[in-house]
């Protein structure tokens, strides 16, 4: 991607049509002629995040504060095709064009200095050398794939835990139905004429619990098919509009309409499986409804039955009421037992699926680190000894921290304390399976606290918590250091300038993308600025294209500016006063007048070239 021309409508540049050359080309001018606007609104156009937060909202209200209202348009260049990107306040970022060449690297004046802050902005640094977004997309699908099994894996053991409750509270059934069979049986001893009715009082109750239990399954398959109609009734839902209408303006042809009549065949196959599904909902309601009469006539036959034995016997009415009572609890909480052993052959499955998605996003991961450290090899081949750079896996865990925090919030954990000590010592997946299998043992040796405030720890995370946890961003650390001295101090540590004069080269170290620079020499001593920035400019690749505004004459001078765009102001409007090469005259001028050291400048370029001059 190359960049063209900035014109901007409305505003305080106003009026502003400023075309970009190949090379070096440089912003100079007095405060307030509008140089660090011109950096932001091509930012703007462009929807370019900056490298920290703080450097990202001043960005964008500096470009809305310049344009009051109106808009810019920046043309570029994609494999030699020219694009019009063309934004106000109101505009979303437009989508920049794919094609050869990464988008620019733009930094705000005094962005440089904190990026070495800024442990996201390090890593922004390093990633700005690799292309990843198709690692990114893999990264997102498996991210909401985890989350949706997750869920899943939640509500499977909520089930499996209101199902182990259920069976505890049946108690001692085996015990209790055996004391009261032999009560049963010393009662009914002594009443051998009502030995028939007794055996038909079995059978039946035996056909009763036989009855029960086919109702329990059907009652269950119901229940499962309602489940799937369910999803079948959201997912044609979610085909009505999944495919936009053609724009009504474009009189093309609707490149939309194959997907269409494929997304409008799969809607009438979910039709016609939900009509499947409800034909065989109605065949099992038709056979509930033939079990609950047949389920009917044999209660009410066991009720005549007991009522009779009841009048020769009372006690024997009641034993037997209980045993029935007993064992059909026996039968209930056998079919709670079967559910819970196949909810729970499912849970592993699920888990087992998880784990499995979860290693492909470690995966990935792995990949853009080992990327990661091949950039810091590189750099620090081309930096040595000066700067170094060093990428650790894993070590920024801030977003992961959060999470945690956010889970534990409401409970009368310190979470603003334990959620970093958990982060550092346990991986999100680490955490999520203790949670899951309530192994308080194992977050209690790994944070080094005790076992019940372990526990409380898996009560409070234990449900939606998990979701947010798995999907916490874990990012690697990247490090720069300077050498200061016989030792190297890492950039947070540095003092500005130090800062600064560690991350430039890294930037200056492009040689494929656009770089757009304000002001870089900031917290720079004249001595580097003309030792180092100007010799990585010079010795940039000849299609390479920077755009930097600068108060520093060596920057124009000594790094053979191909084109110097003189802003001026009178105070209301910022405007071009000249727009030339280094050699014009206008140029010339202007350099000695508005910039401090011009002359200097244009001294040593010329020693330079007497020099080079007669060394041929």
């Amino acid at each position: 991607m190359r960049l063209s021309k900035l014109q901007v409508e409305e505003g305080f540049l106003h009026g502003l049509s400023l075309d970009f050359n190949p090379g070096l080309n440089v912003l100079i001018g007095p405060r307030g002629a509008g140089k660090t606007s011109v950096i932001e609104l091509i930012r703007f156009c462009l929807g370019a995040e900056a490298y920290t937060p703080a450097n990202d909202r001043a960005a964008k209200d500096h470009a809305l504060s310049i344009l009051r209202g109106g808009q810019c348009v920046l043309t570029v260049e994609v494999d030699g095709v020219a694009y019009e990107l063309a934004r106000s306040a109101e505009d979303d970022a437009p989508r920049i064009p794919a094609g050869n060449g990464a988008p620019p690297i733009i930094l705000s004046q005094n962005e440089i200095e904190r990026v070495g802050l800024d442990a996201r902005g390090r890593i922004r640094l390093v990633d700005d050398f690799l292309s990843q977004d198709r690692g990114k997309i893999d990264e997102g699908r498996l991210q909401a794939d985890i989350a949706s099994l997750t869920q899943k894996i939640q509500s499977e053991a909520e089930g499996i835990a209101r199902l182990d409750e259920e069976i505890l509270r049946y108690g001692p059934l085996e015990s209790d139905l055996a004391a009261a069979e032999k009560e049963q049986d010393e009662i009914l001893e002594g009443f051998s004429q009502l030995e028939p009715q007794r055996e038909e009082l079995a059978s039946i109750d035996s056909e009763l619990l036989i009855l029960s239990g086919r109702e329990g399954v059907l009652s269950e398959a119901d229940e499962n098919i309602s489940a799937l109609l369910r999803v079948l009734t959201a997912a044609k839902s979610e085909t009505a509009d999944l495919i936009p209408e053609w724009p009504a303006e474009d009189k093309g042809e609707d490149e939309l309409k194959s997907a269409r009549r494929t997304v409008e065949s799969i809607s009438e196959r979910l039709a016609a499986i939900q009509d499947d599904g409800e034909d065989a909902q109605k065949e099992i309601h038709k056979k509930l409804q033939a079990l609950n009469t047949k389920h009917k006539s044999a209660r009410d036959r066991s009720r005549t039955l007991r009522s009779n034995l009841d009048e020769v016997q009372s006690g024997a009415g009641e034993i037997t009421r209980r045993v029935t009572q007993l064992r059909e609890q026996l039968n209930s909480r056998e079919a709670a037992k079967k559910k819970v052993k196949t909810a729970s052959e499912a849970l592993e499955k699920q888990q087992a699926k998880r784990k499995s998605l979860l290693k492909k996003l470690d995966g990935l991961r792995e990949q853009r680190f080992n990327a990661r450290q091949r950039v810091a090899t590189s750099l620090n081949e081309g930096l040595s000894p000066q700067v170094k750079v060093g990428v650790s896996r894993y070590g920024v865990l801030d977003h992961y921290a959060a999470a945690i925090a956010s889970a534990m919030q409401g409970s009368r954990l310190r979470y603003n304390t334990l959620a970093p000590e958990i982060a550092e010592r346990m991986t999100p997946t680490e955490l999520v399976e203790a949670v899951e299998r309530g192994k308080a043992d194992t977050i209690a040796k790994a944070v080094k606290i005790s076992e019940d405030r372990a526990e409380k720890i898996i009560e409070v995370l234990r449900g939606d918590g998990s979701e947010g946890i798995l999907r916490a961003e874990v990012e690697d650390a990247v490090e720069i250091s300077l050498l200061d001295g016989p030792d190297y101090k890492m950039s947070p540590d540095l003092s500005t300038g130090q800062r600064c004069t560690a991350v430039l080269p890294i930037l200056l170290s492009h040689s494929d993308r656009v770089l757009v620079m304000d002001q870089p020499e900031d917290h720079l001593d004249n001595a580097y600025v003309a030792d180092t920035v100007v010799r990585t400019l010079r010795d940039a690749p000849s299609d390479a294209q920077l755009i930097i505004s600068t108060h520093n004459a060596n920057i124009p001078v000594l790094g053979e500016a191909d084109v110097v765009t003189h802003l001026e102001s009178d105070g209301r409007r910022g405007f071009i006063k000249s727009c030339a090469p280094l050699d014009d005259p206008e140029t010339v001028s202007a350099i000695t007048r508005v910039m401090e050291g011009g002359e200097e400048a244009f001294r040593l370029r010329a020693q330079f070239y007497h020099e080079h001059d007669g060394e041929e």
